[in-house]
């Protein structure tokens, strides 16, 4: 009888632990910038806008990678290419990521039927990274949180999706990112995630494309402002560990309670 009661007891705790751990699995995503900024130690906010001067015109074909060690040191930003071949095999076009210029089209005037698509967010700067395939982030060490301007995805025919990676290279995590709306904006719309649960230490952008013809028929997305930091610690949420304790702990005094009687 005592068995049964004690294993009812482990039972319960364990339920508690897995429940505790739960709430702490899966990343927390912002879509708003100023909120997700909020959540960030001031210090320890970094961003990238695609403004150097020697990256302009800039692609990341495998093999070769932007720096992005203004994010964190050694990150780096890898894409990739398809090539599509005319009837007599000769090379029609190339897709990739590449850097591109935009000075005509500042946040600071969104609303001006120019901003149509994809342009550069970054006050008074001018580039922007743009992607028709996916591509890669990897950050050399673990990140608790990553953010990022969109544009041109509201009129994007399928979905885009960030899986978040390990020290291996290997899938953790997948979001499916939200299709904001466009308000003569070219859609522009802020996507960040943080995470203290998973040691992250890339992403990888999967911009899928709906049953294309040629290269012509692939849609492009515009990436700008890229931003890193970590959490402001939170000393009034208990660990997961310090959950588990105190369930262990109730299931421990409910058994010693029932032996004493």
């Amino acid at each position: 009888m005592r068995m049964n009661n004690f294993r009812g007891y482990a039972l319960t705790a364990a339920i508690a632990l897995s429940s505790a751990s739960s709430l702490y699995a899966a990343p927390v995503t912002f879509n708003d910038r100023t909120s997700f900024l909020s959540s960030l130690t001031a210090g320890s906010i970094k961003q990238e806008g695609f403004e150097a001067p020697n990256i302009a015109g800039a692609t990341a074909l495998p093999g070769h990678s932007l720096d992005l060690s203004a994010l964190v040191p050694g990150a780096t930003l890898t894409g990739s290419s398809k090539s599509f071949f005319d009837s007599d095999g000769n090379l029609d076009y190339t897709l990739t990521g590449r850097v591109v210029s935009n000075s005509s089209c500042q946040i600071a005037n969104k609303g001006i039927p120019a901003c149509q698509g994809r342009y550069n967010t970054t006050d008074q700067g001018k580039q922007f990274w743009e992607s028709s395939l996916g591509f890669d982030i990897f950050f050399g060490s673990a990140i608790e949180a990553f953010g990022f301007n969109l544009t041109d995805y509201g009129d994007f025919k399928s979905a885009m999706t960030v899986d978040l990676l390990d020290s291996r290279k290997f899938k953790i995590g997948s979001i499916q990112v939200g299709k904001g709306t466009d308000l003569g904006n070219g859609s522009l719309q802020f996507f960040g995630l943080t995470d203290t649960s998973n040691s992250v230490y890339g992403l990888h952008f999967s911009v899928g494309q709906q049953n294309p013809n040629n290269g012509l028929s692939y849609d492009w997305l515009g990436f700008d402002d890229l931003v890193t930091g970590k959490l402001i610690t939170d000393t009034n949420v208990p660990e997961p560990g310090s959950l588990a304790l105190v369930g262990i702990s109730l299931a421990g005094l409910a058994l010693t309670r029932r032996r004493r009687r």
